[in-house]
């Protein structure tokens, strides 16, 4: 108990007796010259190590500097070749080239009224697959190309430009060319389209990439006026043949018409029978231009002249083509030569109509 008594005695008196950290190791005692030496010793290297650190900031920052310059004179040099570049373009560009870009500032400028007035029906720019208003107007533009597509044939072949008819033909033609032509001024230049994956709405670049493009060529082609040879050669419907170069928007129509219907089946087998019924339109055209090259009503193979002319030859293209009935056998090499393609050319288009 009493040795107990003076361990406690002393863990009181001395306050690090009983604390648990390590006892920090005893201050080497200097002399006053070594104590002197050592502090000079800390103050050089100090100044050392403040120099060595300024030299590298400087040299850090000259390298910086320097990096700086040389892609200022980088950018500099770049823009000069840009600079040089758009010159030699212009100094480049031919006389046609100056020409056409005139023609279509021009254009531009006396069609901007109308395109504006436009903005607020049809929008700055249209999405050529969304939209429900652009495809309203392909329907449109498709019943014109197909107005052409079936008349200027039948008139090509058939006598149907009579005094009595022509200024009926003349109206529709005027019509078909006025939606033409109202397609190929406002509705085609503001279709938007995709670039680099980005949808391309800026009307200016909408309308250069039309104008650049294959279907503006055939849309120029198409509304040519070639009529105007009606002055010189008379009303013949071969002048408007240029016309049937609009079939781009009848297969735009047919895709857009697809993808919006709950049941497409219903328009492909609609567009199926549109195909078989112009087959055989175009077959009567080729029996009566066949007829009247033998004669009409010489033999019983060709067309002979009684009721309609129209409907008797696509009687016989539906006979023929479909081969559903008999026809009389033709008297010379020419129509058995036309039978014979006929007869082959209708087995092949069946078949056809069937994987369809």
């Amino acid at each position: 108990m009493h040795e107990r008594l003076n361990i406690y005695k002393e863990k009181v008196v001395d306050q690090y007796a009983s604390s648990p950290e390590i006892t920090p190791p005893v201050t080497p005692v200097l002399l006053k010259d070594e104590h002197t030496q050592l502090l000079e010793d800390r103050k050089k290297q100090a100044e050392e190590d403040r120099v060595k650190k300024e030299e590298a900031d400087d040299k850090k920052k000259e390298e910086q500097e320097k990096k700086k310059k040389e892609n200022a004179e980088k950018k500099k040099e770049d823009e000069k070749q840009k600079i040089l570049q758009a010159v030699n373009v212009q100094l480049n560009r031919n006389i046609p080239t100056k020409i056409k870009e005139a023609f279509w500032y021009s254009v531009d400028v006396v069609l901007k009224p109308i395109e504006d007035k436009m903005d607020s029906v049809l929008g700055n720019t249209i999405d050529p697959f969304t939209d429900r208003h652009y495809i309203a107007w392909l329907s449109l533009v498709t019943l014109a190309f197909n107005y052409n597509t079936w008349f200027i044939t039948a008139r090509l072949c058939f006598p149907y430009h009579s005094e009595y008819a022509i200024p009926f033909w003349f109206a529709g033609d005027t019509l078909a060319d006025l939606i033409y032509l109202i397609d190929t001024i406002l509705f085609q230049p503001r279709r938007q389209f995709v670039k680099g994956g980005d949808i391309i709405t800026d009307r200016l670049v909408t309308k250069t990439n039309y104008r650049t493009s294959v279907r503006f060529k055939l849309d120029m082609l198409a509304i040519m006026p070639f009529d105007l040879l009606y002055l010189e050669f008379g009303f013949k419907s071969v002048f408007r043949a240029n016309r049937l170069m609009k079939a781009d928007t009848f297969f735009e129509f047919s895709d857009r018409l697809e993808s919006l219907m709950s049941k497409a089946y219903i328009w492909r087998v609609i567009r199926t029978i549109g195909y078989l019924l112009f087959m055989l339109h175009l077959n009567a055209c080729f029996y009566y231009v066949a007829s009247e090259y033998q004669g009409i009503g010489k033999t019983r193979w060709v067309y002979s002249g009684l009721g309609s002319a129209y409907l008797s030859c696509f009687f016989y293209a539906e006979k023929s083509l479909l081969m559903i009935a008999e026809l009389p056998l033709p008297d010379t090499m020419f129509g058995q030569i036309f039978q014979m393609t006929n007869y082959l050319f209708g087995a092949f288009f069946m078949s056809t109509i069937l994987i369809q």
